[in-house]
């Protein structure tokens, strides 16, 4: 490309430019371009503005929740970048989640004002309102502002375009046609509520999980609440904005409600009601390390997601993995509903969970003061991992010993071989926020031959503490006689202790004497057999 920016002014001929067309096709093949710009198959990821309960891309309302739906893409969606662009005559809000009971006034909201029509941000979205479009990763969920505002403001468009964490466009997608007043009561009628068992949960709130918008309102009050089916499956209770719903076990049940917003200065004292499906789901027990969350007690009417990812179930369970230590996570739980038209509607209900906080952490085997590897150490190479009570956690090797992010507790150490693992005895790494280390010694005892043989091992490694004694059997020396082994001043025979803990290194020299006779009788043999072969005097 610097060649021929270098030289763009030159001239180039037709035969040129055939040229440079053929080659730049060639690099693009090369290097490789994101299948969603060059393919042509029409299996590109695709997105389009829908209602987001309803799925529709038609006839979309004001203060209806929006999705950016993202099609034939692989990946997690809350991954992409979303840029929404506003024309209109109001305001567009944009969040980067669909529960509306959480993201008000949270940094999940954001403004989209456009002073092209004369707006400007709003007091109460200081310092989170952007002009004409805002991008972001996640922000996949958009609603129109619409109360008191008259048709014509509604009038123009809005657009989104979805990018990869590259930045390379996937898809486009822009909604021209007018905008419909919103409708609170055709909002209400697609909710559909999920509870767990035993807990019990304020209908606003159950309201804005089912991302109707217009609950964000301060004024929203529910004045009636009734069971129409269901009695051993939900209970209603009065509560400080209306009623709340209790889950007794699980199954389903069908209530209706009458939601007012008498004191609201944009919805203009509405008054709505609604026969809405309540479906109580078996809570999923949680349990977390510094890097996963782990989800049992599952509910085979459910599904599980995780940050916009779907989790599998494998022996029971789900497993979401490579979270952040000390995060706070937020679990999906979702049931489907097919209510009397044949339409499939979505339960929501949530979990929440905390990642334990984690330290790094190590195991250091030593081999004679040394930091060694575990080749070094048991001649065969081996993965360190370790174990609470959860799951084996398998350790990266490095050259200050094998390490990981480790919550803290209490772990046994143990050596990895392929799918089998075997516990280093009383090897207990102890993580907590000073100390997070566990050294694990190992000292050699290396025989000298002094240029005899032996049909065996030389060097031979303990475990610090050890009890240590010298080799059975004896090397060999041609024309020589063996007499011990010799380490420092002491002398050992063979099977004798050397020391009932070893805690250095040991290195033991063969002792020899010259075969005077040579039948290669042991030292005290060879001396008395001398005797005896003595001549007399």
């Amino acid at each position: 490309m610097a060649m021929l920016k270098k030289h763009k002014k030159t001239l180039l001929s037709a035969l040129q430019r055939v040229f440079c067309f053929i080659l730049a096709a060639t690099i693009l093949g090369a290097v490789g371009v994101p299948s969603a710009v060059l393919a042509l198959d029409g299996a590109n990821p695709t997105v389009e503005i829908v209602g987001f309960m309803r799925g529709d891309s038609n006839d979309l309302r004001s203060s209806e929740l929006l999705m950016a739906k993202v099609s034939n893409y692989d990946g997690n969606p809350q991954e992409l970048t979303y840029e929404w662009k506003n024309k209109l005559g109001t305001y567009l809000y944009v969040f980067d989640k669909h529960d509306m009971a959480v993201v008000r006034g949270t940094k999940s909201e954001i403004e989209i004002y456009n002073s092209d029509k004369g707006l400007f941000a709003s007091d109460n979205m200081s310092g989170r309102s952007y002009n004409r479009s805002y991008s972001h990763k996640g922000f996949a969920y958009a609603a129109v502002y619409g109360a008191s505002v008259n048709s014509e403001k509604l009038k123009g468009g809005i657009s989104v375009t979805v990018k990869d964490s590259d930045g390379n466009i996937i898809a486009t997608a822009s909604y021209d046609d007018d905008f419909k007043n919103y409708d609170l009561s055709k909002d209400m009628a697609n909710a559909v509520f999920g509870v767990f068992e035993g807990e019990s949960v304020d209908i606003l709130n159950l309201l804005g999980q089912s991302s109707v918008v217009h609950v964000v309102c301060p004024a929203c009050y529910v004045s009636q609440g009734t069971i129409i089916s269901g009695s051993d499956c939900i209970s209603l209770s009065k509560s400080e904005s209306g009623y709340s719903i209790t889950g007794l076990k699980a199954g389903e049940g069908v209530i209706k409600i009458n939601l007012q917003k008498r004191n609201c200065k944009f919805h203009k004292n509405s008054e709505n009601s609604s026969t809405t499906t309540v479906i109580v789901f078996k809570k999923p027990n949680t349990s977390t390390t510094a890097t996963t969350l782990t989800l049992t007690n599952l509910d085979d009417r459910c599904e599980y997601y995780l940050e916009g990812v779907k989790g599998e179930v494998i022996d029971g369970k789900i497993t979401f993995s490579s979270l952040t230590p000390s995060t706070e996570y937020n679990i999906e739980v979702r049931g489907s509903y097919i209510d009397e038209n044949g339409t499939t509607k979505t339960a929501y209900a949530y979990v929440k969970d905390t990642t334990k906080d984690c330290y790094t952490s190590s195991v250091v085997f030593n081999l004679d003061d040394t930091v060694a590897d575990t080749e070094s150490i048991f001649g065969k190479s081996y993965e360190v991992a370790v174990k609470s009570d959860s799951d084996y956690i398998v350790l990266q090797s490095g050259d200050n010993g094998y390490t990981a992010e480790l919550a803290k507790g209490n772990y046994k150490v143990f050596l990895k071989d392929g799918n089998d693992y075997k516990q280093i005895d009383n090897a207990v790494l102890t993580v907590d926020s000073d100390d997070n280390s566990i050294e694990i010694k190992y000292y050699s005892v290396v025989y000298n031959l002094d240029g005899g043989t032996f049909n065996g091992d030389t060097k031979f490694v303990y475990r610090e503490g050890e009890f240590v004694k010298t080799i059975d059997n004896k090397p060999t020396k041609y024309e020589y006689v063996f007499d011990g082994w010799k380490c420092g001043e002491s002398t050992y025979s063979n099977s004798q202790q050397i020391t009932d803990s070893i805690d250095r290194k040991y290195e033991l020299t063969a002792i020899w004497e010259v075969d005077k006779i040579g039948d290669g009788e042991s030292l005290t043999e060879y001396r008395i057999n001398i005797r005896r072969k003595l001549p007399l005097k």
